[in-house]
């Protein structure tokens, strides 16, 4: 059989090769309780603990609200009826994921404050591996709105090398403040797409045509 016969059949082996390397998609890391919906209260109800969220710093309280909508309030939940909340404390969570190579995490929440007087306390999120600070998002006093939840997102990509590849992941929330109300956390991790597949692909095509002129 000539080479040029199944020349096509070999461009079609490697592109199916290094397609799945290209192709990559973010895959949800789980957050316990990461809407607040545990334990469920009755409406406008609160409690002063937060199951599988811990206090980290800070002596001010924490705990789950059935938030008062249209009462007390003029905005829901994202996620459900309930939220978090926190009055100058900071919580977090060890995930059971750890840090790996060559992967884009991504964690977003939603916060707002309840009557905060005048501008609003500063709060921030972060993202730790091993107790250490990988990225931090940080609303300093008065970007956030009374009663508006907005969404904060914090991004970090591991490399190569990284010291604390391995470590487990942890996600923490720091309020500066009174009544900073908090929903819906979410953490992604997406493969950081491998340069070297177009290279490979590149490098097989020139081989593949190499060959076929030595054939000819």
């Amino acid at each position: 059989m000539k080479f040029h016969n199944y020349f096509p059949s070999a461009i079609s082996i490697l592109l199916l090769l290094t397609l799945p390397l290209c192709n990559v998609h973010a895959a949800p890391i789980t957050i316990l309780n990461h809407s607040f919906e545990e334990p469920p209260l009755a409406d406008t109800v609160w409690n002063l603990t937060i199951p599988d969220w811990s206090l980290v710093t800070g002596a001010g309280q924490i705990g789950v609200w059935n938030i008062p909508y249209q009462t007390l309030v003029t905005t829901e939940a994202p996620d459900g009826t309930q939220v978090g909340y926190a009055h100058g404390a900071t919580i977090g969570q060890v995930l059971s994921a750890s840090l790996l190579v060559d992967t884009t995490y991504t964690l977003t929440m939603e916060a707002a404050y309840s009557g905060c007087p005048g501008s609003c306390p500063a709060m921030s999120l972060g993202l730790f591996a091993g107790g250490d600070l990988l990225s931090e998002a940080i609303r300093a006093d008065g970007a956030l709105n009374d009663d508006v939840f907005q969404a904060v997102t914090t991004t970090f990509t591991a490399t190569s090398g990284h010291l604390n590849l391995g470590d487990a992941l942890e996600v923490r929330l720091m309020s500066a403040g009174p009544e900073l109300m908090f929903d819906n956390f979410q953490l992604d991790a997406s493969p950081v797409p491998v340069p070297a597949a177009a290279w490979l692909f590149g490098s097989a095509l020139l081989g593949l045509g190499v060959v076929k002129r030595k054939k000819a």
